[in-house]
């Protein structure tokens, strides 16, 4: 019986600790928006907050970094994907060019083989 009331409160415990997504982003990206603010500050600009106050978004300075950096990374996914993973220059032909020899590069973009 014991173990099983220990087992309950335990678990009771872990799940009131748990954070909810907007406590993690918050915890996360608060002190990145705080030192962008007290740049903007230092700068004589309103500061993120104020200026998502004046734009009429209800979310909060470290929710709107989030948005910004999950549009950046979904940009950079769908630009990898449609391009490619290119790590330098690629021959035009694929490097089959039959008519060179060898020892010979495949294009002038290419060094020797």
């Amino acid at each position: 019986d014991r173990v099983r009331k220990e087992r309950r409160v335990r678990s009771t415990d872990a799940q009131a600790a748990r954070a909810t997504p907007r406590e993690l982003v918050d915890r996360l990206l608060k002190p990145a928006a705080e030192n962008l603010s007290q740049r903007r500050r230092v700068a004589g600009k309103p500061t993120l907050t104020e200026d998502l106050a004046r734009a009429g978004l209800n979310v909060t300075a470290p929710e709107y970094l989030l948005i910004r950096i999950g549009a950046v990374a979904l940009g950079a996914l769908i630009g990898l994907f449609r391009f490619g993973f290119t790590f330098g220059p690629t021959c035009s032909d694929g490097g089959s060019n039959s008519s060179t020899s060898s020892s010979r590069a495949c294009c002038s973009c290419c060094p020797t083989r």
